[in-house]
């Protein structure tokens, strides 16, 4: 059991916390030949896939990422034949994302891969103990972007 008193800052244990996340992310995603970002950009493009169109500037919005970033990621996923770009017949300057049909079979592989992600995650709390987490994990974004917003 961790020692409950020590005094290093906050945002240090979350930093620890992400980057452990992120590697073994990358450790469980290796057989399906992704990374992390991958999956979070498949991810987000699940949650949205009843809207009419995905644009890249969503995903840049979405995640804070610059336009290069986001746009490399997309390239990758669209080499692997997870997801397709194309124009938006509306504006020209636009690309729109759809996945294919295999990034969706390769959806329901990352959301088991997530579920296990969970389990490790509240694993020795009790039901209360892991709702709290949560509970506070989503007040804490909120402030952080609360704080990016005024800037």
């Amino acid at each position: 059991m961790p020692n409950m008193q020590d005094n290093k800052p906050i945002g240090l244990t979350i930093a620890q916390i992400s980057e452990t996340l992120k590697r073994m992310s990358n450790h469980y995603l290796k057989s399906e030949n992704l990374t992390f970002s991958q999956t979070r950009f498949l991810d987000y493009l699940h949650s949205h896939r009843n809207e009419k169109k995905i644009k890249v500037k969503d995903i840049e919005d979405y995640f804070n990422l610059q336009h290069s970033t986001a746009v490399g990621i997309l390239q990758r996923l669209e080499k692997k034949h997870f997801i397709v770009t194309e124009k938006d017949t509306e504006d020209n300057r636009c690309r729109l994302i759809k996945r294919t049909d295999e990034g969706i079979k390769l959806q329901e592989r990352i959301e088991i891969s997530h579920k296990k992600m969970d389990e490790l995650f509240v694993k020795n709390m009790s039901k209360d103990e892991a709702e709290e987490l949560h509970r506070l994990l989503i007040i804490l974004l909120a402030n952080l972007k609360e704080v990016q917003n005024d800037k």
